[in-house]
């Protein structure tokens, strides 16, 4: 895997420009209905609406086609309409055909992701129905597009997402973990590059997008107002508006989709069934139900021989479901190794690279002769976290002019950690970072005080930090709040008390600089 890409620009590059194989029997059916002289578009949409990949060729082609730049293609229907009979032949005959050996394991999870993603999409129909009638077709296509990104890995690197499923079912690490440990970054961005390069509809761009990211902290959240747990003012907003958003009930379906294809009755589906009920104004029965009967008919839309459809998992015990995802030459292990980069980055019992972290500290502690900005001096900061500490994510977020705000600016490292340039939060409301704003501090974050710092963290950064263990400090300029630091060790983790102390050191260096330099800059005015 070391040739293997890394980061979500590296996987749009490598999987934007390969087009996903269709399904023999579907590609047969409709060149013969073409065939018919007196065929209308029309009779055609049944049989591309339960065919996923073919309706991603569909709806990215017609987009492509597209001339009116005030809007896109959202729908099926639409796509059809817009592309004509001759088109669609044409689409048909360009789209790769999958050559089935039901001995690969590739090419079987090929297979049950696309069946999940149709479970997605008649499920995101049922819901649309009561909640967004006039929006019932945008968001079918948006639900079964939504996890394309896995029909792609599955095809085209299914040694990297076999890697992963083995962290998460083997290592039991948090899924975004371990994509961003194998990947370089969450599947999610891959997907949502890709949607952007493919043109597809706007809708799906809006749910693929990184800032609309869940996490077991979004969920429990969800769950918390589904139970009808006091939430604080600005929590009750956010959800309000995530779960009111237009690409919602796309997302839901697909997290209803994705778990019940390792069983419908473990503990994700348990925490999944009251959100789906609260959204639905139902009980978690009413709602379980309802997941239940939509299923059952999914699965008469894409049966696939050799293939369980979702629904029959309703009535097979857990030890009678197992899917294999190992590729053939990693069933000699029981363990999935991590990607060597993210684990080795921090190492037992010394720094990553003591030399430069040393360089560092120098230059921070001498910045009014050795840097020429304040970007400068937190640029240094960071570079002697990451490349000398060896923290895997890194990230400094600064105070507005009139310290009644703080954003993301600088970040370094994988694992989705440019998504912390987009956060901002108000200094006026009791978090975290008001209180690191307040006096100088700092904080690691670990089993000990975990639960006591969560009440502090912003619902937008709890989707950001990682789940178990991190480093902030505040850096001052006199009685002035001028920046908050983060560092956090990646997928492993294992930090110990001496980089907890280098990392202190550093940041208190940062902060001696920021005066020393603007010290200088009063001198030279003067």
């Amino acid at each position: 895997m070391s040739d293997s890409p890394y980061g979500a620009e590296q996987w749009v590059e490598f999987l934007a420009d390969k087009p996903l194989p269709i399904m023999a029997h579907s590609r047969q059916f409709l060149l013969h209905q073409l065939r018919r002289p007196d065929v209308a578009l029309m009779e055609l949409a049944p049989a591309l609406q339960a065919d996923p990949v073919l309706s991603l060729h569909l709806l990215r082609h017609a987009n492509q086609l597209n001339n009116n730049q005030e809007t896109d293609i959202r729908t099926l229907d639409h796509a059809l309409s817009s592309l004509g009979l001759q088109r669609i032949r044409e689409v048909l005959d360009n789209a790769p055909v999958l050559q089935m050996n039901n001995q690969s394991v590739a090419h079987r999870q090929y297979l049950y992701a696309v069946a999940n993603s149709l479970h997605a999409a008649f499920q995101a129909r049922d819901w649309a129905k009561q909640l967004r009638p006039t929006q019932i077709a945008q968001l079918y296509a948006a639900g079964m597009l939504y996890g394309f990104i896995y029909w792609s890995l599955w095809r085209f690197a299914p040694d990297a997402i076999s890697q992963v499923y083995g962290l998460i079912h083997e290592q039991q690490l948090d899924p975004i973990l371990a994509e961003s440990n194998v990947l370089g970054c969450p599947a999610q961005a891959i997907a949502h590059g890709l949607a952007l390069r493919w043109q597809l509809p706007e809708v799906l761009v809006n749910a693929l997008d990184m800032e609309n990211a869940a996490d077991k902290r979004l969920l429990s959240s969800l769950q918390r107002r589904a139970r009808g747990d006091e939430l604080n003012p600005d929590q009750e907003r956010m959800l309000n508006h995530l779960v009111h958003a237009p690409w919602m009930l796309a997302k839901m379906a697909n997290w209803v989709a994705h778990t019940a294809h390792f069983g419908w009755y473990g503990q994700g589906m348990d925490r999944l069934m009251p959100i789906i009920g609260d959204v639905l104004r139902l009980t978690r029965e009413e709602a379980s139900a309802r997941c239940h009967r939509t299923a059952v008919i999914a699965a008469a839309a894409y049966a696939t021989p050799g293939i369980i459809a979702p629904a029959s998992r309703l009535i097979m015990a857990p030890d009678d479901q197992p899917i294999a995802y190992r590729m053939p030459h990693q069933q000699g292990s029981r363990t999935v190794t991590a990607r060597p980069q993210a684990q080795q980055r921090i190492l037992p019992g010394k720094l990553f690279d003591e030399r430069h972290y040393q360089d560092r500290l120098f230059q921070l502690n001498n910045a009014d002769k050795q840097l020429s900005s304040l970007g400068a001096i937190m640029q240094s900061l960071l570079e002697g976290m990451h490349d000398g500490i060896g923290l895997q994510r890194c990230a400094i977020l600064m105070t507005s002019q009139d310290s009644k705000e703080i954003a993301g600016r600088l970040a370094a490292g994988d694992s989705g950690v440019e998504a912390f340039k987009h956060f901002r939060q108000p200094l006026h409301t009791a978090s975290i970072f008001q209180r690191l704003c307040s006096q100088p501090g700092s904080l690691w974050v670990n089993d000990k005080n975990r639960d006591k710092v969560q009440s502090l963290l912003p619902e937008a950064f709890q989707s950001l930090c990682h789940p178990q263990e991190f480093f902030m400090m505040s850096i001052f300029l006199g009685k002035r709040p001028i920046a908050v630091v983060y560092a956090d060790a990646g997928l492993r983790g294992d930090v110990r008390p001496m980089h907890y102390n280098a990392f202190r050191q550093l940041v208190q260096a940062a902060n001696r600089g920021v005066t020393l330099y603007y010290r200088a800059r009063q001198q030279m005015r003067s």
